[in-house]
């Protein structure tokens, strides 16, 4: 019974924090298209100009003094990106599983940063090699975490590089992959 209601809570705790991440998510998007600063309002000017994005007409119109109406064109890609996640996240369709899967992530990841170059490890008995890589290792929620959507797994706060012998050494189902040698050079643990 104890573990049943274990169970229960870490499912609801999850839960929680999901919503709670789509919550703080859709109201800081809502916030930036539906704020004339983020869209190119400029207090200073004698023209006051409030530019609103209408996605229903679609129509370029000027009204000087009152708003102007841009079209997608005009408006740009950020901000649709940011109207499609927060329709998305209104309908309740692909945001609970949207983002970047791993591998775009990790290509986009090391197209702006130089990979390390790292020795290998020598077996001093057997002349055994086992070369380093630069790996990205998820900190605080596991690739498999089926309940977490792709952007919460997949960001540079939950990522972080480490080399394949460090990895190992914090992740256990990583370490199932090292050579039988290293694992008892530095007593890893698998699962």
């Amino acid at each position: 019974m104890v573990s049943l209601i274990c169970i229960l809570t870490r499912i609801l705790k999850r839960q929680v924090f999901v919503t709670l991440c789509l919550v703080f998510q859709v109201s800081i998007i809502s916030s930036v298209c539906a704020n004339p600063i983020g869209l190119g309002f400029n207090p200073h000017s004698p023209i006051s100009e409030i530019y609103t994005y209408d996605e229903i007409e679609s129509l370029v119109s000027a009204e000087v003094g009152l708003r102007r109406v841009l079209s997608k064109n005009q408006v740009g890609s950020n901000c649709e990106d940011l109207l499609s996640v927060e329709g998305s996240a209104a309908r309740g369709s692909n945001f609970l599983k949207g983002g970047k899967i791993f591998s775009q992530f990790k290509s986009s990841y090391w197209s702006r940063r130089i990979k390390p170059t790292l020795d290998p490890i020598i077996n001093p008995k057997t002349g055994q090699v086992w070369k380093q890589y630069t790996e990205l290792h998820y900190r605080f929620i596991p690739q498999r975490a089926k309940w977490a959507p792709n952007w919460l797994k997949n960001n540079r706060l939950n990522l972080t590089p480490a080399t394949s012998l460090r990895h190992a050494q914090m992740n256990p189902y990583r370490a199932r992959f090292a050579p039988k040698w290293v694992k008892e050079m530095y007593n890893l643990k698998w699962k």
